[in-house]
């Protein structure tokens, strides 16, 4: 990480990170995590649910290979197990794709869904930051009072004593 300087790259994302999550707002704060505790609650759900099918395969056709193994210890049990596990997964990803994907999409567009009201929050507040550190637009008092000093000091520099 350091020998790529990558490290300059989280440093960035920390720093960054105080314009999306501001001090001192604590309840746009606490919808944000909020939210973000149940997206990545949800997200694990998710990967769970997506990879129960493999995780049973998996657990089952192991268990089954162990006892091959015990009933003929001649047999090489992973010489023939681990072909048949990688096509078993294959057959098992080709029956369950469309609904993996369909599940995700699902969850994919519920989180945006749920994220977008907070990032206009975070939009409306940037905005609320940035025009209060604008200077303010001039009024005929500062213009007059900035011709009176630009002229003075004309005045000045054009004086042969000073």
């Amino acid at each position: 990480m350091f020998a790529t300087d990558s490290h300059h790259l989280v440093i960035a994302a920390l720093n960054d990170s105080y314009a999306i999550f501001f001090a001192g707002r604590d309840d746009v704060e606490r919808r944000r995590r909020r939210a973000a505790t149940r997206a990545f609650t949800a997200a694990f759900k998710l990967g769970l649910q997506l990879s129960a099918p493999f995780l049973v395969f998996g657990l089952v056709f192991n268990i089954g290979l162990g006892v091959l193994a015990r009933l003929m210890p001649q047999m090489q049990v992973y010489f023939v197990g681990v072909p048949l596990s990688i096509l078993a997964g294959f057959l098992i990803l080709a029956v369950v794709i469309t609904a993996m994907m369909g599940t995700f999409l699902d969850y994919f567009t519920g989180v945006m869904h749920e994220l977008i009201p907070l990032t206009e929050s975070a939009r409306a507040m940037a905005d609320e930051n940035d025009s209060s550190d604008k200077t303010q637009d001039p009024t005929q008092k500062r213009l007059d009072e900035a011709t009176t000093a630009a002229t003075s000091s004309r005045a000045r520099k054009s004086t042969p004593g000073s």
